[in-house]
This record gives structure tokens, sequence and C-alpha cells, in this order.
């Protein structure tokens, strides 16, 4: 569950800011899988979190305000980073994002 939701977030990671159609498409995917409420797949994004013992609207947000930084004009510090799965118990760990370049 773990890389479904790894895959996702490094696909955000990758193409954010970028405007080709396929980085477009991608991210667009994405973005559908986390905004559905879907409990029948068992890969939907609601799944995945609660397989993780993560809480999805937390989730939510943590990802909607790394995109909000990561798509701020470029500034010294050249990393994002999102504490997502901090949520989990102890032995925390945080997922970093590199800003994706900009044309």
């Amino acid at each position: 569950m773990l890389a479904v939701l790894d895959d996702a977030l490094l696909t955000l990671s990758r193409h954010a800011g970028v405007s080709d159609r396929r980085a477009r498409r991608l991210t667009d995917e994405v973005d559908a899988w986390i905004a559905v409420d879907d409990l029948d797949w068992p890969f939907s994004f609601v799944n995945v979190c609660q397989a993780l013992h993560l809480d999805v609207s937390c989730v939510r947000s943590r990802i909607d305000d790394w995109r909000r930084a990561a798509l701020r004009p470029v500034s010294s510090a050249p990393v994002a980073t999102m504490p997502l799965l901090a949520a989990r118990r102890r032995g925390e760990r945080q997922v970093s994002f590199t800003n994706a370049r900009r044309p």
C-alpha cells in the first residue's frame, strides 16, 4: 500500500508545474485518485490511507500544502519537504520532493 501512495506522490513531485500533455494527464489521474472517496476499490486513496493508518483528510491537506509550496516561485531553498507519513507511529518518516524544473 505504501508503494501505491509513494508512486502517486512521486508522480506529483516529478510533474509539478510542468505543462506538457503527458505530465498534465499523469497529474490529473493522481488528482482524481486523491479526490475520490471510493471504498469499493482496494487501491483507492481512502483504502490505501486507511491501510497505512493515515488520516485521509490530513494527507489530502498536506498534499495541497506541498503543492502550493512547490508551485511558488523558486526561492533559495530548493527542496519542499512534505512530512506526510509523520502521522504514523514513532519512527516517523518524511517525504521530500525537489521542486520540479520550470520552463
